[in-house]
């Protein structure tokens, strides 16, 4: 998922109060059993030496530097060999931005069939199936967007929220410890952290 977009009619704060399902339990567990699996590596996809620079980047950067840093990872997963499919890709993020989620999701549906290996596309419509409330295919989403790219810490974010509105506070938590051994000092995910550790529901923004 990507944090740096903004929906205007919808609000992406989650609490441990909202509703779980078995589906979405399931499927949820099913992600913690993976990251237990994979290292906190990634040899294929497109890239891959400039990502490489910046994760080791991030294992100091703070202020200013991780923002900058952090954004540059965005952009080199938006980014593909192919010209027509980043092109897709941006048109599906607009769509996304503004709110228009059938037609975001259409482009995405399309882009996960043309390009399975390319995590970026798993990801995105992931955030379109967690904007919906489609919690257990925005979780397998997420499940493949962490196999190919074990790193994503937009992907482990936006799983943590989902954990937390459908009461898995352990998971989140499990969730949110991996994005910190990969982005230790991303904004607020620490605090978010140590308050589940201490049995405190924390709302994540």
């Amino acid at each position: 998922m990507n944090a740096h977009i903004h929906l205007r009619a919808r609000s992406l704060t989650m609490t441990a109060e909202s509703p779980s399902n078995d589906s979405v339990q399931a499927a949820i567990w099913k992600v913690i059993a993976l990251l237990g699996e994979l290292p906190v590596i990634t040899t294929a996809g497109h890239r891959q030496e400039e990502l490489e620079v910046c994760f080791n980047d991030l294992k100091s950067a703070q202020g200013e530097a991780l923002a900058v840093t952090e954004e540059h990872v965005w952009t080199l997963w938006c980014d593909h060999s192919s010209e027509e499919a980043k092109v897709i890709l941006a048109d599906g993020i607009q769509f996304l931005s503004k709110g228009n989620l059938a037609q975001a999701e259409a482009i995405f549906d399309r882009l996960v069939a043309q390009y399975p290996a390319w995590a970026e596309t798993w990801n995105k419509r992931a955030t379109v199936y967690f904007l919906q409330n489609r919690d257990a295919l925005s979780v397998a989403d997420i499940f493949r967007t962490l196999e190919l790219e074990p790193r994503h810490f937009g992907a482990l974010g936006g799983f943590a929220r989902i954990c937390m509105r459908n009461g898995a506070a352990d998971a989140a938590r499990q969730a949110l410890l991996r994005l910190l051994e990969i982005n230790p000092y991303a904004n607020g995910v620490a605090r978010a952290a140590a308050a589940l550790s201490d049995d405190t529901p924390p709302v994540l923004h």
